[in-house]
Parts: structure tokens; sequence; C-alpha cells
């Protein structure tokens, strides 16, 4: 069995390019240039891709990856899926620049046997990842680590935080209700 598939890899580049597009005017580095016209120009560009994939991407693919591999890992069957529909949508709430975004990059769907406890942890696994990476930028913000790219942390401790909140909600479908209820599995049987 492949760790990963052509199929997946495609997944994968799918949803880091939504997300990148989602978020591309959200974060941009310090700019180099006090030329108002560039900095315009700049702003406008496609090229801002980059940075909304920097800042947000690495966040979201170790979310699936840590529910993926760990769960093949507990000798279950695990396959990462992009959600094309749930992106479209939240593109176009982008594209009519509304206050808030929802949309669902990607998931993985999980299917064979394990305990409570591993199908638990398994849940767990991918908000993790987000609190990880909120750490980590609020780490490198403390220590003043990247000057050029402070705007950059930001958005990601900022993003990263707020979906370890969202995905351990207790409601179906996010992770938290997997968890949540998997662990009162595992003490009540």
């Amino acid at each position: 069995m492949a760790i990963i598939t052509v199929l997946e890899l495609i997944h994968l580049v799918i949803m880091v390019v939504g997300i990148g597009y989602i978020f591309k005017d959200m974060v941009k580095p310090i700019a180099q240039s006090h030329d108002p016209i560039a900095v315009i120009e700049k702003s406008m560009s496609l090229s801002n891709l980059k940075w909304g994939i920097i800042a947000v991407a690495p966040g979201v693919v170790a979310h699936e990856a840590a529910h993926k591999f760990l769960a093949m890992g507990f000798g279950m069957q695990a396959t990462f899926q992009s959600s094309p529909i749930w992106l479209a949508a939240g593109i176009i709430m982008k594209v009519l620049q509304l206050p808030f975004i929802f949309f669902i990059p990607g998931y993985v769907t999980i299917t064979g046997t394990g305990t409570p406890l591993e199908f638990a942890l398994v849940a767990f696994a991918g908000p993790l990842m987000h609190l990880f990476f909120y750490f980590g930028a609020r780490y490198a913000l403390a220590k003043r680590m990247w000057p050029k790219y402070t705007n950059i942390l930001v958005v990601t401790r900022y993003v990263n935080g707020f979906l370890f909140i969202f995905n351990m909600l207790p409601f179906p479908p996010f992770d938290g209700f997997h968890v949540y209820t998997n662990l009162i599995r595992m003490f009540t049987g």
C-alpha cells in the first residue's frame, strides 16, 4: 500500500492553491519598497498567492497528514481528499468579499477497526498540528526571529489558533466531536 497516492497528491495541490487564493490578500511580508504604486500593484498581483500558501497551508496540510498517518499507524485505511465544492464555496465568499469565509479544504476518510482511544487520538492529531503551528508562530514573534515576516507569522498564529478551537467544537462533523465521543465510548464501553 502506498503512503500517498497520485490522486491524493492532486487533491493536495488543489487544496493548497485554494487556501493560498483565499488568504492571498490577508498576508504580505513587510514591504521593501516605499513606492505606493509598487505596493498597490503587488497587492493586486496573484503573486500574493504564495504568501497565503506559506502562512496557512502548512498547518492545514499537517492537520490532514496527522489524521492520515496516525490512522495508518494504527492499521486503518486512510485516504486524503480535497473538498472541491466546499473549497469553491470559500473562494466564492472571498470573491464576494464576505466578512466571514467558511470552507472545508479537505478531509481524510478512515476505515478499519480500532479502539475508541485510537480513534480519539486520530481525531485529535489534526487539531494538535494547529496548536503546534500556533505556538511555533507565537514563539517566533516573541523572539522577533524573522522581523521581515512578522505579518505572515501573525496570520499563521491567528489562523491556526482559530482552527484549533474551531476543530475541537463538540459538534459533528468536527474533530472535537470524534475526540469527545470516542473518549466517552472508552469509559462507558
